[in-house]
């Protein structure tokens, strides 16, 4: 027989989860799964037991359930629609600027650096941010702030060389 999971009380036929407390009464029968459980417990009289769905804790007493807003599927085609039209002004002016419109977050991602390599401003780290930003902007970048806002920094450099130089 495997490890038991199940006790069966030997006169009412009452199933119990297995543990190790419950296993030193002498009036409880190990049962190794439900189906041994249940023919033990039928053999004493109990009725079968149905086993319970996984159920969720209950929620606090205090906190309301959030509450969902109906969304009009021509109110979602027309939001769809706007969303495509910017889109596709965005890669107009990005394509303008000479910028890199395979990009769908609409931000500065790339810069040429002097040498004709692209520089991914997404990707690089705070020693390359502040690298780049010392050769190509002249600017010596606060290694202490977070990776992101240095990435930020360094976009607005990027597009303000931009429009500096498309005027």
């Amino acid at each position: 027989m495997s490890s038991p999971e199940y006790l069966v009380h030997s006169t009412n036929g009452r199933i119990f989860a297995f543990t190790k407390e419950l296993a030193r009464r002498n009036d409880l029968i190990a049962a190794a799964d439900l189906d041994e459980a249940q023919a033990m417990a039928e053999k004493r009289g109990a009725k079968p037991i149905k086993p319970k769905a996984h159920r969720l804790p209950n929620p606090p007493r205090n906190v309301t359930a959030p509450t969902t807003t109906p969304v009009d599927s021509k109110e979602l085609a027309d939001q769809k629609a706007e969303n495509e039209a910017l889109r596709a002004q965005l890669a107009e002016l990005q394509a303008k600027a000479g910028m890199d419109t395979h990009r769908t977050d609409g931000e500065t991602e790339t810069q040429d650096g002097e040498d004709g390599d692209t520089f991914v401003i997404s990707e690089a780290n705070k020693d390359e941010l502040e690298t780049f930003a010392k050769e190509q902007f002249g600017v010596d970048l606060d290694k202490r702030k977070k990776v992101d806002d240095l990435r930020k920094q360094v976009r607005e450099l990027a597009e303000g060389q931009t429009e500096g130089e498309g005027e």
